[in-house]
């Protein structure tokens, strides 16, 4: 996820709102943690157009603005900020922008309940599922200066999703995080098996980078799964929660349009959530 041979860049989805803003301040916490670098970036599409013309000006007040956002975030916090803004549609140009700039990270904000219909169904939700990098979606609220010192996984039965192991690694390195494992309970004893060898590769993956780690089981009499998950974070004052973010899952607890995932990322306690597209297994015969 970061090289550390090389400065990449985080990019930081800016549409001059007060989620915006959190966004930048969590982009900038990541950025000065790894030596990497923010990129503002703002798609100037209709809804930006009707703005503008209601204040009767141009886009390059739209430049103007994010420049001096850009200089006053560097100025603050030290961590080199440019920025980058050009016509197009959300839903592709984000993504095809990040793959162009080769990002490694995109940070967006939302608005939380009020909004999260129509913000996840109809634009985060297809951000998300189209990038190429991890998408860590944040609410209201600011990062912790200590960054992302716990980090809450949930393990299920699901064969994809596995790399959100090693994205969740790659923060929990940089800011000397401790992991909580979240295991699914299953009644079924096959899909439970599933879930043993899951959690057996997640930990496996844990040991060789050193990361300290704990293992919480589901009580599947105790509420629902996502609620569980929010409640355990909450618990351990956790600062990121990791998900698969796949709809295409073959399991109905990693089932990003389901509204397990979608109350994770809407969490009441405003705690980031890390957003990872799976990348299915390829047998080795192929």
């Amino acid at each position: 996820m970061f090289n550390k041979e090389k400065k990449d860049y985080i990019i930081s989805l800016y549409d001059f709102t007060a989620e915006a803003e959190v966004a930048l301040n969590h982009a900038t916490l990541i950025a000065g943690q790894t030596g990497n670098e923010v990129k503002l970036l703002h798609i100037i599409n209709s809804e930006t157009k009707y703005k503008l013309k209601k204040i009767d000006s141009d886009e390059e007040t739209v430049f103007h603005a994010l420049k001096e956002v850009a200089e006053r975030n560097a100025l603050e916090t030290k961590v080199p900020t440019s920025y980058h803004a050009f016509e197009g549609s959300i839903f592709t140009s984000i993504s095809d922008y990040t793959a162009e700039l080769g990002a490694v990270l995109i940070v967006l904000g939302t608005p939380g309940v009020k909004g999260m219909q129509h913000i996840v169904g109809a634009h985060s939700m297809r951000v998300i599922l189209s990038a190429p990098v991890p998408v860590i979606v944040v609410q209201k609220t600011k990062a912790n200066y200590h960054g992302y010192k716990k980090i809450v996984i949930p393990v299920d039965y699901s064969s994809l999703g596995k790399n959100k192991i090693d994205n969740a690694i790659a923060i929990a390195k940089y800011f000397k995080s401790e992991v909580v494992l979240f295991k699914s309970g299953e009644t079924d004893g096959y899909l439970s098996e599933v879930v043993k060898n899951n959690l057996t590769h997640a930990k496996f993956l844990l040991k060789v980078d050193n990361i300290p780690n704990t293992l919480v089981e589901e009580n599947m009499y105790e509420g629902s799964f996502s609620r569980q998950i929010i409640e355990l974070a909450v618990e351990h004052n956790a600062d990121l929660l990791v998900i698969s973010s796949e709809h295409k899952s073959d399991s109905m607890k990693d089932l990003f349009f389901g509204l397990h995932e979608v109350d994770i990322i809407n969490n009441e306690a405003e705690i980031a959530v890390m957003c990872v597209n799976p990348i299915e297994e390829r047998d080795d015969e192929e």
